[in-house]
């Protein structure tokens, strides 16, 4: 069975397409380069933003924060363990310095009455 024009267009595209995925190593691999230094940097107290903006002005991290952020958190989140790290969530951190609410709260404001008060009505 010949393959037909669209067919041969579509298996070209998909080869062509295939090509551009490794974009996604290559993130990857700049990110490990510098790893030891943005771990330097944070332990240093420099936001995050702050270290990707210098590293990305200088060339060293040509993609976008979110990237940088998503590798920060899956390889340095471990090996940072300062309270004052910015990588700690901030609402982790309000809960536990919070005490915990009494069970015995009663809700306050509205009360539903489904038979109407005639006297009120008016």
């Amino acid at each position: 069975m010949a393959k037909s024009g669209y067919t041969q267009e579509l298996a070209q595209w998909v080869k062509e397409k295939e090509k551009s995925k490794p974009l996604q190593d290559k993130s990857l691999v700049a990110f490990l380069a510098v790893k030891s230094n943005v771990k330097e940097a944070i332990e240093a107290g420099y936001a995050l933003k702050t270290i990707w903006q210098h590293m990305h002005d200088t060339g060293r991290l040509p993609y976008r924060y979110e990237t940088f952020l998503r590798h920060v958190k899956k390889h340095l989140a471990k090996t940072t363990e300062t309270p004052a790290s910015p990588l700690v969530d901030k609402e982790q951190s309000n809960t536990s310095e919070q005490e915990p609410k009494s069970k015995t709260i009663k809700p306050q404001g509205f009360a539903f009455n489904p038979t109407p008060n005639t006297k009120e009505l008016l």
